[in-house]
C-alpha cells in the first residue's frame, strides 16, 4: 500500500515530496523497490532524475534490480539520468564488485538502455564512440558490444572495430552480421533470410587496422578472414569491391600481382 501512495505522489502537483518521501523510506521498502525505481524512470520531475542518479553508490539497487535501475535511467527524460548510464559504463572498467554475482545482467542491461538513449541523443553516442577506443576491462567492453549489437546502424559497427583487441575473444558477430547484411522476412513467421549489403566502410577500417595498429591487427584480419568466408556462404554484394581498400596496396611492400600486372 505504501508504495502505491508514493507512486502517485511522484505524478501529483507536489512530484518533489513524493521523491523525498522514498528517498527516505527506500531502504525499508526492499520488496518493493523494484516497484518504485520503475515508477521514478516514468516521473518527470527533475528530482526524480538527481535520486536516480544518486542511486548508482547503492550497491544494493545495483546486485538486486540492476536491469530495472537501468531501464528507469533511460526512461527518464532528464539529461541527469542518461548521463548516470555513462558513469555507471565506467564504473563497470573500474569497480569488480558492481552487481556480484549477477555482473552479466547489468552488462546486458546497460548496453540495451545506453543503446536506446543514443538512438535520440548524439551526445550520449559520442561519449560511447570515445569509450569504445579508450575501453577498460571485460565488463565494460561486453556492455559496449550489447549497446553497438542493439544500435545495428553503420555507425555502431564502425566504433565495433576499436573493441578488437589481439588476443580477446570478440562475442559480437551480430554487429558483424548487422553490417553485412539485411534481414528480409521470411513467410514463415519468425524468421528470416540474409541479403548481403555493401560494408565497404566497415570493411576498410579493418584494414586500416591491420595496416597501421599493432593492437589490433591480428584480430583485425581474423575478422576479415571470417568476413570473407561469410560472403563465400551468402553472397557478395554488387557494390563492394573484393579488397578492402586497394589504395592501400600500394603501401605494401609485397607486390599483389593484379595490381602490377602488365
Amino acid at each position: 500500500m505504501a508504495e502505491r501512495c508514493l507512486s502517485i505522489l511522484l505524478f501529483s502537483d507536489t512530484p518533489a515530496l513524493g521523491v523525498e518521501r522514498i528517498r527516505r523510506i527506500l531502504p525499508q521498502l526492499s520488496y518493493h523497490a523494484r516497484h518504485l525505481i520503475g515508477v521514478l524512470g516514468l516521473c518527470h520531475a527533475p528530482e526524480a532524475a538527481e535520486f536516480l542518479a544518486d542511486l548508482i553508490n547503492n550497491h544494493t539497487i545495483l546486485h538486486h534490480w540492476s536491469w530495472e535501475y537501468v531501464r528507469a535511467l533511460a526512461e527518464n527524460p532528464h539529461p541527469q539520468g542518461r548521463k548516470a548510464l555513462l558513469r555507471l559504463l565506467d564504473a563497470l572498467g573500474t569497480d569488480d564488485s558492481l552487481a556480484g554475482n549477477d555482473r552479466s545482467t547489468l552488462e546486458q542491461g546497460l548496453g540495451e538502455a545506453l543503446a536506446s538513449v543514443a538512438k535520440e541523443d548524439r551526445e550520449i553516442w559520442l561519449e560511447m564512440e570515445r569509450r569504445c577506443v579508450e575501453v577498460v576491462g571485460s565488463s565494460q567492453r561486453a556492455a559496449l558490444i550489447w549497446a553497438l549489437e542493439n544500435l545495428g546502424t553503420e555507425e555502431a559497427a564502425m566504433a565495433a572495430c576499436l573493441l578488437l583487441k589481439d588476443g580477446l575473444h570478440f562475442p559480437g558477430w551480430h554487429i558483424v552480421e548487422n553490417a553485412l547484411f539485411y534481414r528480409i522476412e521470411a513467410e514463415t513467421p519468425n524468421s528470416y533470410y540474409l541479403q548481403p549489403k555493401p560494408a565497404n566502410a566497415f570493411r576498410k577500417r579493418l584494414m586500416e587496422q591491420v595496416l597501421h595498429d599493432p593492437n589490433r591487427q591480428r584480430s583485425s584480419l581474423a575478422l576479415l578472414a571470417e568476413i570473407e568466408s561469410r560472403r563465400l556462404d551468402v553472397g557478395k554484394p554488387l557494390a563492394e569491391p573484393r579488397h578492402p581498400d586497394i589504395t592501400a596496396l600500394a603501401d605494401i611492400p609485397t607486390q599483389w600481382p593484379l595490381l602490377y600486372a602488365e
